[in-house]
């Protein structure tokens, strides 16, 4: 008896044991894949913040001004337009109050 309990528990010692190596296993996969994610993430901010940078060049942005053949102004030529917010709606009117004079006949019958 006490042989095969003994038997039983290394045997499901043994069990654990190779359950844990492959959850392990698959979650170092996991994390690896993870990473691997990360890196692909951090390259491609790295090549926008790169291409913001380039964007927002003063030599660029002069340069694309003179392709499309804008000039700079003196201050002394610039129009200033302001707007002013919407005036709140007034409240809605009340439902119309019903005519008082009555409708008259259908048939036509009026006083000649």
């Amino acid at each position: 008896m006490l042989l095969f309990l003994t038997a039983a528990l290394l045997g499901a010692a043994l069990i654990l044991g190779a359950w844990q190596g492959y959850r392990y296993e698959r979650l170092l996969h996991a994390v690896d894949t993870l990473e691997q994610e990360q890196r692909r993430w951090h390259e491609r901010n790295k090549q926008t913040m790169d291409a913001i940078v380039a964007l927002r060049s003063p030599r660029r942005i002069k340069a694309a001004a003179a392709d499309l053949g804008l000039r700079r102004i003196d201050s002394g030529h610039r129009l200033m337009v302001q707007f002013a917010l919407p005036e709140p709606l007034p409240e809605p009117l009340p439902e119309p109050l019903p005519d008082p004079l009555p409708e008259p006949p259908a048939g036509g019958g009026g006083s000649r």
